[in-house]
């Protein structure tokens, strides 16, 4: 049963590039089965459009270096935060998938007055592994 009233957005870096498109995917199903509308920003659009699912593509590369990776972390929240700041008024509260590290987004969802819901997924050890992060590497 859907809540007309529930309007979510999803905030994630997970994609077909990070190999961990299946998490978002399972997320988005079962977000779009209790609610009225789902909005998701992620790094790919490869899942097709439903009646109340909508995508929008940010890039996200991970990088080989960690400068690199600096520079595409930078760009990416900002493009994130873009995106998230436009499609705002079309949600009642943000869900940030494995997003904790999201820091600019986060910060223009509160300016914006939304409520943010962080859900870790998985452990960390795993994830640097599947996104080849290696920025994650110290924090091991």
């Amino acid at each position: 049963m859907k809540n007309s009233y529930s309007r979510v957005g999803i905030l994630s870096t997970f994609g077909y590039g990070t190999n961990s498109a299946t998490f978002l995917a399972r997320l988005v199903n079962v977000e779009s089965s209790i609610a009225s509308i789902v909005h998701v920003i992620a790094p790919d659009k490869a899942w097709k459009e439903s009646g109340n699912v909508f995508f929008h593509q940010v890039r996200y590369k991970v990088g080989r270096n960690a400068f690199s990776q600096i520079i595409n972390q930078i760009t990416s929240q900002l493009a994130m935060a873009f995106r998230l700041a436009f499609v705002n008024r079309k949600v009642d509260y943000w869900i940030f998938f494995g997003g904790d590290f999201l820091l600019i987004p986060a910060i223009t969802a509160k300016i914006l007055r939304t409520k943010i819901v962080i859900a870790l997924a998985g452990n960390l050890d795993k994830e640097t592994e599947l996104k080849k992060n290696i920025l994650n590497k110290p924090q091991l």
